[in-house]
């Protein structure tokens, strides 16, 4: 395929799909915090986020196997188009739990396209000629992009109260994924839906490789820790120093271009091929924390930005990392079942520690959350300085 229809994915696909999710990520958190500041609920309903993305990522594996991965992509992503487009209705005429539930499974059906979209890369990164890391390298960096777009523009619009605009531009947006999915996403091979029981191989002991329990032992707990910033810990702190949600929406963007930047200074210097992977992790925990003590620190708006910028550059290449490893972990097959084990796991930890942090926040102040984080963070490079042989493992390539 030409670099040509690469040039189209990304721009049809890969770069609307996460201006979508960076909308969402600023106008939902946001909303939350608003409405439920200071009270025990706001942990449980920033936690529904959350636990949205996890019904489409256990969904996604056994609908995939029943009737194909590019199917339930394609379906998922105009699903998902639909719950936007009528929630934007529903905003409209002013019943916005209607609205705000409708949010909640675009953002479960989004999450199946995501996964079904990520298990088909190998196979795309083929068909363009590229090596797997370069291929999700590239589609994280234009993504980033797109986040960056869709956060700072939520940000700003909902500071000058303008979330209907807001949300007819995201339905518009999710309408050309939707249509673009159907034209570009590879078809299925036949091999693809001779896939084993989902217990059977999700219980593997061939699955559960020392370095597949590193990598997941690894995403879990950062999920667990990390995750409630976005979500709850960010907005809550803005929140009660009196600061806009613009500023929220400029963190979110500083934090994508700083994905960006990293990302693509890593590819252009081929960082990825003399640099061990234990060492890419052990770089990404100590930015999150570094983030998470910058948020603590709550300084001044500029240096806030900057910082997130830095620590976000330095996190970059820790995802396409962690997701080429786990692709290549497991035999084509399994990839599908693979994503949603592990990203049901992360997602899973993701909720109960936004929970956890809007509990422990209610009784305890956002500052000592903030601080007990970028603590609970430091055991986890510890771990994986002790575990950095179990990455040595031969990946399947086909």
């Amino acid at each position: 395929m030409s670099r040509c229809k690469l040039l189209s994915l990304r721009a049809a696909i890969v770069l609307p799909g996460a201006f979508a999710e960076g909308v969402l990520a600023v106008l939902l958190p946001w909303s939350i915090a608003q409405a439920a500041i200071g009270t025990s609920w706001l942990g449980f309903l920033s936690a529904l986020l959350v636990a949205a993305a996890i019904v489409g990522t256990v969904l996604a594996s056994p609908v995939s196997q029943r009737i194909g991965s590019r199917r339930m992509t394609v379906y998922s992503a105009n699903i998902s188009c639909l719950c936007i487009v009528c929630g934007t209705v529903m905003w409209m005429v002013d019943l916005k739990l209607i609205a705000f539930a409708l949010a909640l499974c675009a953002m479960a059906f989004d999450g199946m396209a995501d996964l079904g979209f990520a298990a088909r890369t190998p196979v795309m990164a083929r068909l363009y000629k590229l090596s797997l890391v370069s291929f999700s390298g590239g589609n994280w960096l234009w993504g980033i992009v797109g986040l960056a777009m869709g956060s700072s523009l939520a940000g700003w619009l909902v500071s000058l109260s303008q979330v209907t605009a807001l949300l007819i531009a995201l339905s518009a947006n999710s309408l050309l994924v939707a249509i673009s999915l159907s034209r570009m996403m590879p078809r299925d091979g036949r091999g693809l839906q001779n896939q084993e029981s989902h217990w059977k191989t999700a219980f593997s002991a061939k699955l559960w490789t020392p370095q597949m329990i590193a990598l997941t032992t690894c995403m879990v707990w950062l999920s667990f820790v990390y995750g409630p910033m976005d979500n709850l810990l960010i907005p809550a702190q803005l929140t009660s120093q009196q600061r806009e949600a613009s500023v929220f929406g400029m963190l979110v963007t500083a934090g994508g271009l700083g994905l960006a930047v990293g990302l693509a200074f890593t590819q252009a210097k081929h960082a990825y091929s003399g640099t061990s992977k234990v060492h890419i992790l052990w770089f990404g925990v100590l930015a999150a924390i570094l983030q998470i003590a910058l948020i603590w620190w709550a300084p001044d708006n500029w240096l806030l930005i900057v910082g997130t910028f830095i620590t976000a550059a330095v996190f970059s290449p820790f995802l396409p990392m962690t997701e080429s490893t786990l692709l290549l972990a497991v035999k084509p097959p399994s990839r599908t079942l693979v994503l949603a084990v592990v990203g049901t796991l992360a997602s899973g930890a993701d909720m109960l520690g936004t929970a956890a942090a809007g509990w422990a926040m209610h009784y305890a102040g956002v500052d000592r959350v903030l601080a007990g984080c970028a603590l609970a963070l430091s055991p986890l490079l510890v771990y994986l300085y002790s575990v950095r042989g179990s990455f040595n493992q031969r990946p399947h390539v086909a």
